[in-house]
C-alpha cells in the first residue's frame, strides 16, 4: 500500500480527506492534465481523469479504440467509462509493493492516447469549454463519487443547482433564484391575506408573523429555488415586503375599533416581524445544520478543495 502512496505524492498530486474514504484522496495536474487517484471504500485503486471532448466522434473514436483492447489483461482494469466530464478506470487489484507499477504505466500510455483524440487540458473547463486561470477557477470534488473536477467559478454554481436537483425532496426541476422567487411570492399571497385579516383584531395578528415566514419559505422550497448564498436575503425580502404589504391592505377587510389601550400600529409591525424572522432564522439554522451534515458524510453536495 505504501507504493501506490510514494507515486502519486512523487507525482505533485495534492492530498485531501473526504468522507467515506480511509485514505487521503490525490488529486492535481499531470501531464497537462486534471487527474484524481484515489483507494476507494473497497480498496481498490481509482482514476478519474477530468476533461471533455471537442467533438462526439471524438468521444466515440476514443470508446471505441479503448474496447479493442483487453484492458483486463493488459493492465488489470475491472471497469473504466468514458463520460461527457470525465474519464474513469478501477483497478482489480488491492496496491502493494508489487503491482504499482502497473498504474504508473498505463498512466504513462493514457495521457498521450488522449492527446491523440483531442481532449481538454487542465486550463480548459469542463463545463463551458472556456479557458480558466487560477483567480476564475476552483477544485471541486462532487461528494459521495469521489470524482474531482477543475471549474470556473460561475460554472460551479451550475454543477450546485443540478445537485441539488437531484437531491430534491419533491419536485425535479432545475433551482434557480427567479423559481424561487416566484414560488415565495405565490405563497406570500394566503400569508398577507391572513396577516391584513387578523389585524383588525388587535395583537392576534402578532404570531401570524410567523405563518408569513413559514408560506414563504415553503412557496420558495416548493418551487425549487435556489438554496444559494441570495436565499436568507430573499426569503427576507418576501418576508418583510408581505408584512408591510398585509398592513397597507388591511382596511379592506375592517378596521380595529378605537380603544384606549389598543397596541401602538408600529408596535404591532414590529412583533410581527420580530416573530417571523424568529421562525426563519430558526429554519435557516436547521437547513444549513443538515446540508452542512450532508457533505460531510458525503452523501451529495459539491465540496470545494483547498
Amino acid at each position: 500500500m505504501t507504493s501506490f502512496f510514494d507515486y502519486v505524492e512523487s507525482q505533485g498530486l495534492k492530498p485531501t480527506k473526504l468522507p467515506l474514504l480511509d485514505h487521503n484522496m490525490y488529486y492535481g495536474i499531470l501531464n497537462n492534465y486534471d487527474i484524481t487517484l484515489l483507494i476507494n471504500p473497497f480498496g481498490l485503486p481509482e482514476l478519474c481523469i477530468s476533461t471533455s471532448f471537442p467533438t462526439k466522434e471524438d468521444k466515440a473514436a476514443l470508446t471505441n479504440y479503448l474496447s479493442t483492447i483487453d484492458m483486463r489483461a493488459t493492465y488489470h482494469i475491472t471497469n473504466y467509462q468514458v463520460n461527457n466530464h470525465h474519464l474513469f478506470f478501477m483497478w482489480n487489484f488491492y496496491p502493494d509493493t508489487m503491482n504499482c507499477n502497473t498504474i504508473a504505466d498505463f498512466i504513462a500510455w493514457l495521457l498521450p492516447l488522449l492527446e491523440k483524440y483531442h481532449a481538454s487540458h487542465a486550463n480548459i473547463c469542463t463545463e463551458c469549454g472556456c479557458i480558466m486561470d487560477d483567480n476564475n477557477s476552483r477544485w471541486y470534488s462532487i461528494s459521495g463519487t469521489g470524482i474531482t473536477r477543475h471549474l470556473h467559478k460561475k460554472c460551479c454554481g451550475k454543477m450546485k443547482r443540478l445537485s441539488q436537483q437531484g437531491h430534491a425532496f419533491f419536485f425535479k426541476k432545475y433551482p434557480t433564484y427567479k423559481r424561487g422567487i416566484l414560488g415565495a411570492f405565490i405563497g406570500s399571497m394566503p400569508a398577507i391575506l391572513l396577516w391584513a385579516i387578523a389585524y383588525q383584531y388587535g395583537d392576534i395578528v402578532v404570531p401570524t408573523g410567523l405563518a408569513v415566514s413559514f408560506l414563504v419559505w415553503i412557496g420558495y422550497t416548493f418551487n425549487c429555488g435556489f438554496r444559494g448564498k441570495l436565499k436568507p436575503l430573499i426569503l427576507y425580502g418576501m418576508i418583510l415586503c408581505s408584512i408591510l404589504i398585509g398592513f397597507i391592505i388591511h382596511p379592506l377587510f375592517g378596521t380595529p375599533l378605537p380603544s384606549p389601550y389598543a397596541t401602538d400600529p408600529f408596535v404591532l409591525l414590529f412583533m410581527s416581524h420580530f416573530m417571523a424572522c424568529f421562525l426563519f432564522i430558526s429554519i435557516w439554522i436547521m437547513e444549513s445544520i443538515y446540508y452542512s451534515d450532508q457533505k460531510k458524510s458525503g452523501l451529495g453536495g459539491i465540496v470545494k478543495l483547498k
